[in-house]
């Protein structure tokens, strides 16, 4: 597919998405939801875009977000069945996260963890191997850190394979000191916004990270490690700059799903259960 076709495709799930599925908060649950959409066609397909290229198609997607399409839209079964599918691994995916910190938590830092954010970011590449969107991460990182509660780790049943990735997790962070020799190497002091894409790749990261260990014996997942680092890169990279300030695109993103909600509404004649826990604040 072309990056137009991935662009018109990603649109029309989205707005199945939000018809069939749910409706966003605001624009950063909507460019969340586009980010994982995205992502699970790609994985779908077994395909990838570079990171920074995914980022602008899932921009350019919610800029483009329309409530009267998405209300007076048709959506064939085959996207309905795609949609429900991807919210499906969103979904999953956000539990095994939970899970996995929950089991580590338990078994490794019954005290609690003093940064949250980074331990998730270490659990995702654990539970899934293809890269996420920096937006779809940022709203999962979100979604974990209010979900988790440190009397439920400790009291929650845990099963052997979530323990093990625990396990794995608390092997992996033993060599954070790795971790920031790989993340200086990459960037080689340089502000991110001059690294190119063709500096952020999984294969450069690969090649300094064996410049770091050299022959040395070290006992750790080196494809996790560069699944970890590639992932935090993608995040901290500086996002392309829209042709309208975010808080315009913000603005007129929520007006957008506020006259969704209003002509949803008016047309069933049923009071939508997420209007008062949405718009009403």
């Amino acid at each position: 597919m072309t990056t137009s076709e991935i662009e018109r495709s990603l649109l029309g799930s989205l707005h199945a998405y939000v018809k069939e599925i749910e409706i966003p908060n605001n624009e950063d649950d909507l460019l969340a939801i586009a980010s994982s959409i995205l992502t699970f066609q790609l994985k779908q397909a077994n395909k990838s875009l570079p990171p920074n290229l995914a980022e602008l198609l899932t921009q350019q997607v919610v800029n483009q977000f329309n409530a009267n399409a998405v209300f007076n839209s048709v959506i064939n079964s085959a996207t309905k069945e795609f949609v429900g599918k991807a919210n499906e691994w969103r979904h999953s995916l956000e539990n095994q996260v939970l899970e996995t910190l929950n089991a580590f938590v338990q078994k490794f830092k019954p005290q609690g963890i003093t940064n949250l954010s980074e331990t998730i970011l270490s659990i995702i590449p654990l539970v899934e191997s293809v890269l996420l969107g920096k937006f779809q991460v940022e709203s999962l990182i979100q979604k974990v850190i209010k979900e988790f509660d440190l009397n439920t780790a400790l009291g929650q049943i845990i099963g052997k394979d979530t323990l093990a990735i625990a396990q794995k997790l608390a092997d992996f962070l033993q060599f954070g000191n790795v971790e920031q020799e790989l993340l200086k190497a990459v960037l080689d002091g340089k502000p991110l916004i001059n690294q190119t894409l063709e500096n952020v790749t999984e294969s450069l990261i690969n090649s300094e990270l064996q410049k770091i260990i050299g022959n040395d014996s070290v006992q750790f997942d080196i494809d996790l490690m560069v699944r970890k680092v590639t992932l935090k890169i993608n995040i901290m990279q500086a996002s392309t700059p829209p042709f309208k300030s975010a808080e315009e695109i913000a603005n007129e993103v929520d007006d957008e799903i506020k006259r969704f909600l209003v002509e949803r509404e008016k047309n069933s004649g049923v009071l939508n259960l997420f209007q008062s826990k949405i718009f009403l604040d």
